[in-house]
């Protein structure tokens, strides 16, 4: 009888650690983490990104085994390299006619649809960078985009998005920090970029525009993004995608930030984390939500993201009035009937 209890014991226990350790199982309430102040010192309690949303799933699953709802395309227009060009004071964008540089090598580099992508292996994390072709052979400046990720998210996860992005002329920088919260890794990447950008052997050599610099982010990458924004004065404006802001960092930023929701998003509920950010914050603000959308939408259809994310970026770092008037009331953003709830302050 006791080797039959024991028996019965140990399958119990044996039940319980395989359950626990279910990676698709997580709360199913919407609030995030609690941080107490600008540290990495992190609880268990936060949602994590693979969370499962069974109820407006499309049935399309990503590496991470997150259920993701596709949503219709919007129809912005991108700002061509033409129209960046134009508006650049200090860059001429003509082919140069000696070689790049030689360059630092990167750990290995792959070039599709005329975008590189360069992984670097660095001693305290890896930097993935995006940006056109056409910049080996250029003597052009292009502004820096950094990226965050969302909590245990690769940057793999947004390819398709950060392409998009380094396709509009940016260089995009990720790297693979998933704890990103505090804005420190996101920091640190601009800093790379520009010590490449100073290294007489590097690829990126004299590349970098360090005038015009954002910071956008997933999730606990959006509240990076917004922390990086109140912290480093070189940056010029925000982007948070389902960011898991705070009202007492979010209070802090003076620069442009862009909000954008999913109205769906049962991980990082909009108004009690992303609308509450957005009223705290000090200077130009605009806050939106995708219809349908749900925590994980930016990675299985980027372009609903890309175009607005694009012209948002381009309208702060050449001061350009048009671009902006697509944020204001009355604007693209406000009668995009794919997009809701649209507020905007500051302008």
């Amino acid at each position: 009888m006791k080797k039959i209890v024991a028996v019965f014991l140990v399958l119990t226990l044996l039940f319980v650690l395989v359950g626990c350790g279910k990676k698709d199982e997580v709360p199913t309430t919407t609030t995030p983490y609690v941080d107490t102040g600008l540290n990495n010192n992190y609880n268990n309690d936060y949602v994590s990104e693979s969370y499962i949303d069974t109820t407006y799933s499309d049935s399309v699953t990503d590496t991470l085994s997150t259920t993701i709802l596709t949503t219709s395309n919007q129809s912005v227009t991108h700002s061509n390299q033409s129209e960046r060009t134009t508006l650049s004071e200090t860059v001429a964008d003509k082919p140069i006619t000696t070689n790049a540089p030689n360059g630092l090598t990167p750990d290995s580099i792959e070039s599709n649809g005329g975008i590189e992508k360069a992984t670097y292996n660095m001693s305290e994390r890896t930097y993935i960078v995006y940006y056109m072709s056409e910049l080996l052979t250029h003597n052009s400046k292009y502004p820096i985009v950094s990226w965050a990720n969302g909590t245990g998210c690769p940057p793999s996860l947004y390819d398709g998005l950060l392409r998009e992005l380094a396709s509009a002329g940016f260089i995009v920088v990720a790297s693979d920090e998933t704890m990103a919260a505090n804005g420190s890794a996101q920091i640190a990447a601009i800093d790379f970029l520009i010590e490449e950008s100073n290294n007489s052997v590097s690829v990126l050599y004299k590349k970098v525009n360090t005038s015009r610099i954002g910071v956008i982010g997933h999730s606990q990458g959006g509240r990076s993004a917004v922390n990086a924004g109140a912290i480093d004065s070189r940056i010029t404006c925000v982007l948070s995608l389902a960011g898991s802001n705070f009202v007492e960092e979010a209070e802090k930023l003076s620069k442009p930030v862009l909000f954008m929701a999913g109205s769906k998003d049962k991980v990082v509920d909009p108004q009690k984390w992303i609308v509450t950010a957005f009223d705290a914050v000090k200077g130009p603000a605009v806050y939106a939500s995708l219809n349908g959308a749900i925590h994980t939408t930016c990675c299985s259809n980027p372009t609903a993201y890309s175009s607005y994310a694009i012209n948002w970026f381009n309208a702060w770092f050449y001061n350009d009035g048009n671009l902006k008037s697509m944020f204001t009331d009355g604007g693209a953003l406000a009668n995009d009937a794919n997009w809701s709830g649209f507020m905007c302050k500051g302008f």
